[in-house]
């Protein structure tokens, strides 16, 4: 009966593996976690509507989710014991509860409609029609980015510039635009990625 649970139990944890795995979004997840830095830069200042509390919060529930996602990991790579007493492992699984979520799904990743239409759409090839608007986000980001490391270590040459630079709204709208600039390319390249999973599990 105890065998039969942790089989069970075995199976479960591989499905919900496998689900997460076929709606794509957890490895999109997995990558847009690093834009919260940007927040938490935010956070640290005095005059920022942000507040550390919540970003705290923020912080804790990835704590939990990554723990939740290594105790899943941990059961799926677990099968039903040879033995009366000991408890086995596959021999070719990983050996730790995150690198079975490496693994990909028997019969390749099977996302829904919705979501390969979006990532087929965002991971195609860029065409030399479309590349400039790369090299033009690329650069305003960086611009922002440099905007916003002079603002914070020294203000006093960014205010000589321009007063306006050193605004409260102006920094904001610098972060947020650098969250969504971010956001952008991470988006795109889990969209190629992701993308040429699915064109390798049909070839």
């Amino acid at each position: 009966m105890f065998w039969q649970n942790g089989e069970r139990m075995n199976n479960l944890a591989q499905k919900w593996i496998d689900t997460i795995q076929n709606s794509l979004l957890g490895a999109l997840l997995v990558r847009l976690w690093p834009i919260l830095f940007l927040f938490q830069w935010a956070a640290s200042e005095e005059d920022t509507p942000l507040h550390f509390d919540s970003l705290a919060g923020v912080w804790l529930c990835i704590l939990v989710l990554a723990f939740l996602a290594w105790t899943i990991g941990l059961v799926a790579i677990y099968e039903k014991p040879k033995g009366r007493w000991a408890l086995e492992r596959h021999s070719d699984a990983p050996r730790n509860g995150f690198g079975v979520w490496s693994v990909p799904p028997v019969g390749g990743l099977k996302p829904p409609r919705l979501t390969k239409a979006v990532v087929m759409a965002l991971g195609q090839a860029s065409s030399q029609k479309t590349a400039w608007l790369h090299w033009v986000a690329s650069t305003i980001l960086f611009a922002a980015m440099a905007l916003l490391l002079l603002g914070r270590f020294d203000p006093d040459l960014l205010a000589s510039v321009s007063p306006f630079l050193v605004g409260h709204s102006v920094r904001v709208g610098l972060l947020w635009g650098v969250a969504a600039v971010m956001a952008a390319f991470i988006s795109r390249a889990w969209a190629v990625d992701c993308r040429k999973r699915l064109e390798a599990d049909r070839s």
